[in-house]
């Protein structure tokens, strides 16, 4: 048995490494003080020892991200690829609604309209009382950021990958992405702590709603990809139309099966498994790219 000093020892040393490798990636980025880094250590930020990952702005003003993880049968992969800066920052401060949301307002035409303009322009929606980021319309309006990404893995299969490893090897990518909870406010607006990808690449690290968006995205190059998000208390998770293994866990939809697809990590399970033997949908929502 380990005596308790000793594992006292090895967690505070794990968090030590976590925490050293945010501050020392945050400090090295360099770019000219951009308002769409985040300059706190991220909330239950938590990184794969085998990941390592690069971001800086060139002389040119791009984003320049590099970022190396493990696909499928624990290979290493190097990805490379770029942004325009200041187009970049401007979609992804885009997302988000003003402070203001929250104040006590008159229920008049003029103001519901403006309201409702708001929450259109920084991709959210209302759910009863409550403002909440629309992960589906975030999927659509990001999605031209996956595509770099979907050169990179259409260039790492090979003619033999079938399309279960191709949603692999995309669930790989988001897995192996650092985890840390994004802030509720974020300059000045409330983001509901998600990241949109972009803000998530040039940040390397988000939580399973930010990294449900990516996955989407993402999956939605395949071609013909029914996609669902489900959600749980605290917890959402994206799931594939498809014909499920015996051992896959998935949810009926409409009369079709949807294979889960758990990308938060930084566990690292396959397509199909799920470890929360306690999970409960609370609310499912379609994810269709216009």
């Amino acid at each position: 048995m380990i005596p308790l000093f000793f594992i006292g020892m090895i967690i505070r040393g794990v968090i030590w490494l976590n925490e050293h490798i945010m501050v020392n990636y945050v400090s090295d980025i360099s770019i000219n003080g951009s308002s769409v880094v985040y300059q706190d250590n991220p909330e239950d930020y938590v990184a794969n020892p085998h990941v390592d990952f690069h971001v800086s702005v060139d002389e040119k003003s791009f984003y320049q991200i590099e970022f190396k993880f493990k696909g499928p049968k624990k290979k290493d992969w190097i990805y490379k690829w770029s942004y325009p800066e200041g187009a970049t920052d401007k979609q992804i401060l885009q997302f988000g609604v003003p402070k203001s949301m929250f104040e006590p307002y008159y229920p008049v035409d003029s103001v519901l309209k403006r309201r409702e303009a708001q929450m259109k322009q920084g991709l959210f929606f209302q759910a009863g009382r409550y403002l909440k980021p629309d992960l589906v319309k975030m999927s659509n309006f990001y999605r031209p950021y996956l595509e770099p990404v979907n050169k990179w893995i259409n260039n790492s299969l090979t003619e033999g990958d079938t399309r279960r490893d191709k949603i692999e090897f995309i669930m790989k990518f988001c897995q192996d992405i650092p985890y840390g909870v994004p802030p509720k406010y974020f300059n000045g607006r409330y983001i509901g702590g998600v990241f949109p990808p972009p803000q998530v690449f040039i940040n390397m690290f988000g939580d399973c709603d930010s990294k449900a968006v990516i996955f989407c995205a993402a999956a939605s190059y395949l071609g013909n990809t029914d996609l669902i998000l489900l959600f749980e208390t605290g917890h959402v998770l994206p799931a594939v139309k498809g014909i499920a293994k015996p051992y896959d866990n998935y949810y009926t939809y409409k009369n079709e099966k949807y294979i889960m697809a758990d990308t938060a990590g930084p566990g690292r399970n396959p397509f199909g498994m799920v470890t929360n033997p306690y999970q409960k949908i609370v609310e499912v929502r379609e994810v269709v790219f216009q």
